[in-house]
C-alpha cells in the first residue's frame, strides 16, 4: 500500500515564501488580514531562513525574505551599502490549517525561537512533523511570541520563551 504524500511534500516543491500569507503579530494575537485574531494557534514547520529589512523613519523600505537577494529590486544583501542598517530577521512558515502561515521574526520572537531550537535540539527531539504551539503574549504596545510543544507521551504542555 502507497502512503499518501504529507502537505509538506506537496509544498516544498514550490517555494513556501511564494504561497505563504504573510500574518501581523499584535499585542492580542495574531492577525491573519482578515479581522480574525487568534492568541494561540497549533501548526507545523514548513521552513525557517534568514533574513533582513531596513527601515527609514520607522517603514520598511526594503526587505529579503532569505537574506541574498531583496524582492523589491534586483539588488543582492551582499553587495548593498545600506546592508548595516539592515534588521536581521527569520522568516519562518508554518502549516496551519488552510494554508500556509508566513512569519517575519525580529528581535525578541526570534530570540524565542532560536531559544526553542536550541532546547529541541539539546534534547533530541526533531523539529520535523511536531506540532508547535505558538501563544502570543501581551507585551503592551507589541506581541511577542512563545513556542511550545506537546509531545504526545505527555500531558503537561512544556514553554519555552
Amino acid at each position: 500500500m502507497i502512503a499518501s504524500p504529507s502537505i509538506k511534500d506537496l509544498i516544498h516543491p514550490f517555494g513556501s515564501y511564494d504561497i505563504a500569507r504573510y500574518v501581523q503579530i499584535q499585542p492580542h494575537g495574531i492577525n491573519f488580514g482578515n479581522g480574525s485574531i487568534c492568541p494561540e494557534l497549533e501548526a507545523e514547520v514548513l521552513s525557517f531562513s534568514p533574513a533582513r529589512t531596513r527601515y527609514e523613519k520607522h517603514q520598511p523600505v526594503c526587505r529579503s525574505l532569505n537574506a541574498i537577494q531583496t524582492i523589491n529590486a534586483d539588488c543582492r544583501c551582499s553587495a548593498c551599502p545600506l546592508r548595516k542598517d539592515c534588521t536581521p530577521r527569520m522568516r519562518l512558515d508554518m502549516i496551519h490549517f488552510p494554508g500556509v502561515l508566513g512569519f517575519l521574526l525580529s528581535h525578541t520572537c526570534l530570540r524565542n525561537f532560536m531559544l526553542f531550537l536550541s532546547i529541541l535540539q539539546h534534547r533530541k527531539i526533531q523539529l520535523e512533523g511536531a506540532r508547535i504551539t505558538i501563544e502570543v503574549l501581551n507585551r503592551g504596545r507589541r506581541g511577542e511570541l512563545q513556542f511550545s510543544l506537546e509531545p504526545p507521551a505527555m500531558a503537561s504542555r512544556q514553554k519555552y520563551t
